[in-house]
């Protein structure tokens, strides 16, 4: 695999547990089986933070939950489709249950396939929408009514760089994005009186479950290299690290903004 040196150079084992950036806080992550919501729950949770856990995916959820704590006090899966409006509601309700808040809501699930423009089949447009945009909104409505004021809870979405730039064999997952990154500007200025930050991390090419089968073609691993100018593919850990940066007090004056995670993607031609 070309580069795969530099691209496992840049996995690194993390903090030490226990070092507290995020001590008493709750962190929500939907998507969270998948390999960003997973990476994203691993690294909130060795900063100290209580992480539920939920994805459609429930046994892959648990087993990332009992692996970080299987006494279920400090990490629990919850079964959720995001696209469902009541399991949505009845799922924040259980967290706050659980966790006795939610300090920090990651938007993590997603799904994307590949058509040719003009053979994108109308159920498929509706899938890719529904769970890529409408269950953003849903999870963020839900989670942002319930939100402590002016106590530095915030919202990250998780965008890409579809939103700015986009395949024609993707043009469904290109709307879904750039979907989110307009909704995390509406939702940043609703929630800003309460003090809720909103942003969102918009990653480049990221070696994960959601992109493995496409990337393990050696002609279009080589194709996404070329448009790194890092020259190499990005990881979990990478997106964690800004997801990290937002949930904290060093980005305090920062709404409504997307932050590209994508090693100069979007610098290239």
């Amino acid at each position: 695999m070309p580069n795969a040196e530099k691209t496992e150079q840049s996995n690194h084992n993390g903090p030490v547990a226990g070092t507290g950036r995020l001590v008493g806080k709750t962190a929500f992550l939907t998507g969270s089986a998948g390999g960003l919501g997973s990476g994203i729950a691993r690294r909130m949770f060795a900063e100290g933070a209580r992480v539920a856990l939920a994805d459609i995916d429930i046994d892959s959820a648990t087993a990332i939950a009992d692996e970080l704590d299987a006494s279920g006090k400090q990490a629990f899966a919850f079964k959720l489709n995001v696209s469902n409006s009541t399991e949505v509601r009845d799922v924040v309700d259980a967290v706050q249950a659980w966790g006795g808040s939610v300090d920090i809501l990651v938007n993590c699930a997603g799904v994307n396939s590949h058509h040719p423009a003009l053979e994108l089949p109308e159920e498929e447009w509706d899938r890719i929408i529904e769970i890529n945009l409408k269950g953003t909104f849903l999870v963020s409505q839900a989670v942002g009514r319930v939100m402590k004021p002016h106590t530095n809870a915030t919202i990250i979405n998780i965008s890409s760089t579809s939103a700015e730039v986009a395949r024609s064999t993707s043009i469904h997952y290109a709307a879904s994005k750039g979907g989110v990154r307009q909704l995390t500007k509406g939702f940043a200025a609703a929630l800003a009186p309460s003090g809720i930050r909103v942003n969102a991390i918009g990653p480049g090419p990221v070696l994960t479950s959601l992109n493995e089968r496409r990337l393990s073609d050696p002609d279009e691993l080589k194709r996404s290299l070329e448009r790194v100018a890092l020259g190499r593919l990005g990881t979990p850990w990478d997106i964690a690290g800004a997801a990290m940066f937002l949930a904290t007090e060093d980005a305090a004056f920062i709404t409504g903004s997307t932050i590209y995670v994508e090693g100069g993607l979007l610098s290239m031609r």
